[in-house]
């Protein structure tokens, strides 16, 4: 990935780009309509908000750890049930 400071694109691409990102981040197709890119804007973070967020992360991850071994099952089988139905 580069990295490019504001300061080094042209006026019509800073304009683009403030335009795109305020209003929600923009797809970018290719000529048969397929997605080949996205522009999202970056969604600054309180380091409380990203702690909380990790914390029920970490949560989420036991509890389906739990449920999984309950089961009988493992991240093992659930990678070869996704490779069988690619």
């Amino acid at each position: 990935m580069k990295t490019v400071k504001l300061t080094e694109l042209g006026d019509d691409v800073r304009d683009f780009l403030d335009r795109s990102l305020s209003s929600g981040g923009v797809v970018i197709e290719a000529e048969d309509g397929s997605e080949c890119g996205r522009l999202l804007p970056l969604r600054r973070v309180a380091p409380e908000e990203r702690a909380a967020a990790w914390k029920r992360i970490q949560e989420i991850q036991k509890e389906v750890g739990d449920k999984m071994r309950a089961r009988g099952e493992t991240e093992a089988d659930l990678d070869r049930i996704l490779q069988e139905n690619d």
